[in-house]
């Protein structure tokens, strides 16, 4: 086999999983089989044969995965999560600072904090939404871009990106480049070790893996890649985005509901379900937090 960790070690990697996996919403399957890998060296897991960057320029990426490349649409799938997101940062946290969203979409997060910034970028390589993003935010396709011109960030967010990378490190360098001295960076794609993946890996992999994700982190090979791209002060914690309805559903129909389906749980319940994920390290998503 002719593949290479994104960490450069070639040697005894291990296929942790080898079928179908989805190419866009759940249901759509490839024909072909693919290999997802796990490095003895960096523990990271990444797809075999990944996408180009050029396919997430296209509106082709959007459709097959969210079914629409519709901004309004975007929007609506988007707005909730983000607002948590914003939630557990702080708005204040914005106040007058220069913000940029690396993988910015369709611009919901900028959106929603640009009245208390002095500045907003959107970076986002999807140029068919480039017309809508520069009403609002200074916009670009690549961090490149901004290096380029010498533009930096008080704050720069990443929200489910990096985990779409090919060259992470590079992608990860970009950032630490970009963030102001005192700046601070997050970071959030999702945790391998989900809960749904220690609990049902053989009726989850299929749908965890996918396509458009070629890399796939936990804490330590996410600590990996942040020391190997030069960056020191950072902290990794959990985020869980997904409700105990949608665990117990997909547990018994192994397929995703989405948000609040099962209308039994309380409010006190779902904390205490989110804080046990958390603490445990069995979340949706890790959560880094970077400062330069």
């Amino acid at each position: 086999m002719n593949n290479r960790c994104h960490c450069g070690n070639n040697k005894n990697l291990k296929t942790i999983y080898y079928g179908r996996i989805r190419s866009g919403s759940f249901g759509k399957l490839t024909k072909n089989k693919f290999r997802i890998f796990n490095c003895n060296k960096c523990n990271l897991k990444f797809l075999e044969k990944p996408k180009k960057k050029s396919f997430y320029e296209t509106n082709e990426y959007r459709k097959k995965f969210n079914n629409s490349s519709e901004i309004n649409i975007y929007h609506k799938l988007h707005k909730s999560r983000i607002k948590k997101k914003i939630k557990k940062i702080g708005e204040t946290k914005f106040k007058k600072k220069v913000v940029a969203d690396f993988g910015a979409g369709g611009g919901t997060f900028l959106n929603n904090i640009k009245k208390n910034s002095s500045k907003t970028i959107a970076v986002e390589p999807a140029f068919f939404w480039h017309s809508y993003l520069k009403k609002k935010h200074l916009t670009f396709s690549y961090p490149e871009d901004l290096i380029k011109k010498k533009i930096k960030a008080d704050i720069i967010v990443s929200f489910d990106v990096i985990e779409h990378i090919n060259q992470p490190v590079e992608f990860l360098k970009n950032i630490k480049q970009i963030l102001n001295k005192n700046g601070t960076a997050y970071i959030v794609t999702p945790n391998f070790n989900d809960i749904l993946m220690n609990l049902i890996p053989d009726s989850f992999s299929s749908f965890n893996f996918r396509t458009a994700h070629t890399l796939y982190f936990n804490e330590e090979s996410m600590s990996f890649f942040l020391k190997k791209s030069g960056i020191k002060k950072y902290k990794i914690s959990y985020y869980h985005e997904m409700d105990f309805s949608n665990l117990l559903l997909w547990l018994r129909d192994k397929k995703p509901s989405g948000l609040n389906k099962l209308k039994i749980f309380d409010k006190e319940f779902e904390n205490l379900y989110i804080n046990y994920v958390e603490a445990n390290k069995l979340a949706s998503h890790l959560w880094v937090e970077i400062r330069n």
